[in-house]
């Protein structure tokens, strides 16, 4: 979401909350939005991001509770990420896996299987 502040032309990010979204197979990279291309501060709860390719997006203090990870890759700016209990499983069957685990399949976007051994 974007909010107008100080300056009437100028679009600044403001933290977003999306709960129970299903964004699996999504392509949410960066395609020249200069700073609406952002998910700072925003927040995913529970939601489906399997597969999902966040390529130039900036997740600073982005944080991520108990959703889908498996496939998704790309986000290479994570700074101050939280991720709590990520589901890596490729199956319905849920695999809590750690946070790293999901930043390390970010920054490896040519990998198209992050989470098998």
């Amino acid at each position: 979401m974007l909010v107008r502040r100080r300056h009437p032309h100028r679009l600044e990010p403001r933290p977003s909350t999306f709960i129970d979204c299903d964004l699996h197979g999504t392509d949410l990279r960066v395609v020249d939005l200069g700073s609406s291309a952002t998910a700072v501060k925003a927040e995913f709860i529970r939601c489906d991001l399997r597969g999902t390719r966040w390529n130039g997006r900036i997740l600073e203090r982005t944080k991520f509770y108990r959703c889908r990870f498996h496939g998704s890759v790309g986000a290479r700016v994570v700074d101050d990420v939280e991720i709590y209990e990520p589901d890596v499983s490729p199956t319905e069957e849920p695999r809590i896996g750690q946070a790293r685990d999901v930043i390390a399949a970010w920054r490896q976007p040519q990998r198209l299987d992050p989470f098998i051994e």
